[in-house]
């Protein structure tokens, strides 16, 4: 068995600032993975992501970008009570925070990963996991130190890329395709080869919103199991897309496809 096999990976976190962001930490560390660091990105002003919002006008206009923002309001009036149960389900948050801060681990939070490209490299990652909504450029995955770089999408990719996957699942009558997808982390948008994907069969009380959580706890687990094995292989296997589909990201519903999901859904609301 070589050096490499018989020690931890060290391992740093690029995560979000959500409860679901620190399932993944949390997850990583009851599984005893070696995490040296982490680094969080917050681009939301009181607690609107005008980043998002901003990028989505310049790319697709202000009435398409209203009517999304009208569609997530119309959401959140039907189900927030709904979502936040089914979260708090999904995610124990309390016990997830408890376990974090046992651990004592250096942490960063900034606008962008980019920013903390020094603090990374010093702490020598072999391994970055990736669950962030925010951009990971090529000056971080291309760290001298690391390795591999391992994101996941709530969505079967290529398929589904993008925004809300299991909406546009359910919304396309495809519903065998809600799912989970792990892979290493490229250029694209949930465009690397995949390391791991499953399947979710939604219950009469799924919001798609909670089939996305559900993935992301899965992917969280996956991420595990690719480190455990770069742990005893030295390497992590996956599977490139032959082609990503045409039309295969997609973005937040808008208005008249909000309500036409809910005219047409049975199950998931």
């Amino acid at each position: 068995m070589s050096l490499k096999s018989e020690r931890k990976p060290r391992v740093v976190a690029l995560l979000g600032n959500d409860s679901q962001h620190r399932n993944t930490l949390a997850t990583l560390i009851r599984h005893d993975i070696n995490v040296v660091g982490v680094c969080i990105t917050d681009n939301k002003s009181l607690g609107i992501p005008l980043n998002y919002i901003i990028k989505s006008v310049r790319k697709r206009g202000w009435v398409k970008t209203i009517s999304q923002i009208i569609a997530r309001l119309l959401y959140l009036l039907r189900n927030r009570k709904r979502d936040k149960k089914l979260k708090s389900r999904i995610f124990d948050d309390a016990e997830n925070k408890r376990v974090i801060s046992q651990m004592s681990l250096p942490m960063v939070i900034d606008k962008n990963y980019s920013l903390q490209i020094e603090y990374i490299s010093k702490l020598k990652p072999e391994i970055l996991v990736v669950h962030t909504g925010s951009w990971v450029g090529k000056d971080v995955r291309e760290i001298e130190s690391v390795e591999y770089v391992i994101g996941g999408h709530p969505g079967i990719t290529p398929i589904y890329r993008g925004s809300n996957s299991a909406f546009w699942a359910i919304y396309n009558n495809d519903a065998k395709n809600i799912g989970w997808t792990c892979f290493k982390v490229d250029k694209g948008v949930d465009t690397g080869p995949v390391i791991d994907q499953g399947f979710i069969i939604p219950s009469d009380e799924e919001t798609y919103m909670s089939l996305g959580w559900k993935g992301m706890a899965e992917i969280a687990l996956s991420q595990v199991r690719a480190i455990k094995k770069y742990s005893s292989d030295g390497q992590i296997l996956s599977f490139a897309h032959e082609s990503i589909p045409n039309n295969s990201e997609y973005f937040l519903p808008t208005l008249s496809e909000q309500i036409k999901y809910w005219i047409l859904q049975k199950r998931v609301k």
